[in-house]
């Protein structure tokens, strides 16, 4: 073989190599550049998340403690009425607190009303209820507040108590339910795709449209 033909093969080769460890670089990079940026996205609208349910929790215990005022309202929780009243006074008041979760209860957790947007019983409540309004009533201030996972949906919670005087004659709890409209809010004000799972059930979730097909599969 002509050295001439030699050399070529050899550089050839060489060429070869070059350019596979260039690709093999260039790989690394890109992978490594798109970890770094996905984890700040990520870092990112976890922190805007953040923000976003603390000011509508913030919103929602203004609310609660401004209907826990309500004349009407007080006279129910404080007052021995009959049971469609008091349910009436629930739902109405449930639109003036703009709430999805509406529960009018005694100071010892026992349920006075539980009122819903379509009007459908409320779900059913954590078991522990009364233990949480007397630690609320104990070491809260009067105040609750928190995430609650009723029959497979998620709320944001704030209580308060309904004072008489200076003591406290019943407990008003409101919720917001995390939805799907709730994350279509988020993925306004985050510019993200979002996805919440709990206990692994797809509460809710803002997709785009190739993603929205594989919604299922994205919980296993």
């Amino acid at each position: 073989m002509k050295l001439s033909l030699k050399l070529a093969l050899a550089m050839g080769a060489l060429v070869a190599v070059l350019v596979v460890a260039s690709m093999v670089s260039i790989g690394a990079y890109l992978y490594d550049t798109v970890q770094q940026q996905l984890g700040a996205d990520l870092d990112r609208t976890s922190a805007q998340l953040l923000e976003l349910q603390q000011a509508r929790l913030d919103g929602l215990v203004l609310r609660n403690r401004v209907v826990a005022d309500e004349p009407r309202l007080k006279a129910t929780v404080t007052s021995e009425i009959d049971e469609q009243t008091t349910r009436d006074v629930a739902r109405d008041m449930r639109e003036v607190a703009r709430a999805d979760l509406f529960l009018m209860l005694t100071p010892e957790g026992v349920v006075r009303a539980n009122a819903t947007a379509d009007g459908s019983p409320g779900p059913a409540l954590p078991q522990n209820m009364p233990a949480l309004i007397e630690r609320a009533l104990n070491e809260g201030r009067g105040d609750l507040m928190g995430a609650w996972t009723l029959q497979g949906d998620l709320y944001l919670v704030a209580g308060h108590a309904v004072t008489l005087g200076a003591k406290a004659a019943g407990f008003l709890i409101t919720g917001e339910r995390i939805d799907d409209r709730a994350a279509l809010r988020m993925r306004r004000e985050t510019g993200s795709e979002l996805l919440l799972i709990t206990n692994g059930r797809i509460t809710a979730a803002a997709l785009d449209e190739h993603l929205r097909g594989k919604r299922e599969a994205l919980t296993r």
